[in-house]
């Protein structure tokens, strides 16, 4: 089981090591506090810091453990390219982190543009926090370029593209995002829903964007992927490989070879 703290961005470990060296936190009852500082207030994470105090651990020990914890994030942000694992620990590999801690942080630091590609997206746990971290980001960097590409695929459904579509819209998309208002610009490849199954082509690529940084991945965006399901990925921190993952797919949407989803 993934340790709650191991669970957070380095981001968020800044933060939750900022408020217990002001000591503004009470571990026992920290929900109310963790949401103040705009951290996650998960049961397992409120369980280890309630777990803390009755052990007799002090907010500013706390404080010191994250910061080893920091500086050795810190030591594989100096990388060029890391694998990012999720699943077991096993076998030869350094470290297994949680994709969707490196999701996050991917996010997070976006300031120019963030591409999300994937072929399942489920909004629920952890994926529903991005979208309200990309909503929030939207709303407070409005020149932050944001696109999606996901699989819409007919599956058995005889229904015509047209009404595929639509019903991927209302009943999956529209639901997922804080606010219709906030929804970026979405794509999709059609030939995913052509009924001749000779023709039919699925969008299977699993990437992210964040400004220089890209990550290429096997996993899909959704609970059991990032966190139950064993998957690897390359991150590349910072590399012009980027600017051909996005101008690719800025050449597939201009030759319409994608579509937009449209929100209604």
């Amino acid at each position: 089981m993934t340790h709650p703290l191991s669970c957070l961005s380095t981001a968020e470990l800044e933060r939750l090591q900022g408020a217990l060296q002001q000591q503004v936190l009470d571990l026992p009852n920290a929900r109310l506090g963790l949401q103040r500082h705009g951290l996650p207030h998960n049961l397992g994470l409120c369980r280890f810091l309630a777990h803390w105090a009755e052990q007799e651990g002090s907010a500013r020990s706390l404080a010191l453990a994250i910061d080893a914890m920091l500086s050795e994030r810190r030591k594989l942000e100096r990388r060029i390219s890391d694998l990012v694992w999720s699943g077991p620990s096993a076998g030869g590999a350094r470290t297994t982190r949680d994709q969707a801690v490196v999701i996050r942080e991917l996010i997070e630091a976006a300031q120019q543009r963030l591409l999300i590609t994937t072929y399942n997206i489920w909004a629920a746990g952890f994926v529903r926090e991005l979208l309200e971290c990309i909503a929030e980001k939207l709303q407070a960097n409005p020149d932050l370029d944001v696109r999606f590409v996901l699989n819409v695929g007919r599956g058995t459904n005889t229904s015509s593209d047209r009404a595929i579509v639509r019903d991927f819209i209302h009943t999956r998309w529209n639901r997922a995002w804080p606010s219709a208002e906030s929804i970026p610009p979405t794509y999709y490849d059609p030939r995913a829903l052509d009924s001749d199954r000779n023709r039919q082509a699925i969008f299977h690529v699993k990437t992210v964007v964040a400004d220089q940084a890209l990550l290429v991945t096997s996993a899909n965006l959704s609970n059991n992927a990032q966190k139950r399901n064993c998957e690897l990925g390359v991150l590349y921190r910072e590399s012009d490989m980027a600017d051909e993952v996005w101008e690719h797919f800025e050449g597939l949407i201009g030759q319409g070879v994608l579509r937009r989803l449209i929100p209604s």
